[in-house]
Formats: structure tokens, sequence, C-alpha cells
């Protein structure tokens, strides 16, 4: 995959202050904390990818929202160039399940996370920076 770019789709899960974070138990990215979603398959939209990946890595329904952005960064990933679209998501349940990817879950406050995999923290910036806007315009 080194020569393409994959499409992948990620959930934005908000509780309070608190985003919901996975943290991956296999390369790349092995140990650390992320933004759970996942590759695009062939077929799929990125709201059919993100459904099946949130199934898959947290073992919980959800519905896909709004599209909050979309984000394109060839160090972000070393096994290929991606560009991932992040989707503000609801899950159905909290009841998560871990597996050959996540094996860990948490609802961290969005001032005080560790560094994420995937080069995440710079999406983060974005997300407290929309959510500070969305606080001031009430």
């Amino acid at each position: 995959f080194k020569d393409c770019i994959r499409v992948a789709a990620a959930a934005i899960i908000l509780k309070d202050d608190k985003i919901l974070l996975a943290k991956r138990c296999r390369e790349p990215f092995n140990g650390m904390w992320y933004i759970p979603g996942g590759h695009v398959l062939v077929g799929e939209t990125m709201e059919e990818c993100l459904i099946r990946e949130i199934h898959e890595e947290l073992g919980v329904g959800c519905k896909v929202g709004a599209l909050f952005n979309a984000y394109s960064d060839r160090g972000r990933d070393p096994r290929s160039a991606s560009a991932t679209a992040f989707y503000f998501t609801e899950i159905f349940s909290e009841n998560f399940e871990s597996n050959f990817e996540v094996n860990d879950f948490m609802f961290a406050p969005i001032d005080n996370l560790p560094e994420l995999g995937y080069h995440q923290n710079i999406i983060i910036e974005d997300i407290k920076d929309y959510l500070h806007n969305k606080k001031t315009q009430v």
C-alpha cells in the first residue's frame, strides 16, 4: 500500500467534555490510544465502514452523524498514505468488548489526553476549537 492512498472513517464519540478512545493491542501504534475507526472496504460507503469498524473494535452498534472533517497526511499511518473522514457518532451501548485490535477503552477528558496513535492529537485540537466555538454561540 506504500504507493496508494487508503480511505478510512473514524468516530468522534463525545460524552460531556470527554472523548471515547480505544487502546490498540497490535501494530501500528501498539499500546497507544486513538479515536476508533478503520479503512473502507471496496463497495462500502464511509458510513457503512464506520458502523462496521465500531462493531469490530468496540463490540457495539452506532449511529453515524454529521461529518466533522477529513484529514490526509502521509505520516499518519506508517503502512500507507491515508485520507480519514471523522464523523460525530452516537453509540448504543458502553458495554465494550476487547478484541484482537483493541484491549481497552476510556472516555478521556478532551483537555487532558495522552499522545494518540495516528498523530490524532492534531485532530483533537480541531475538535476542541469546534466545541469551544459551539459553547460560545449558545
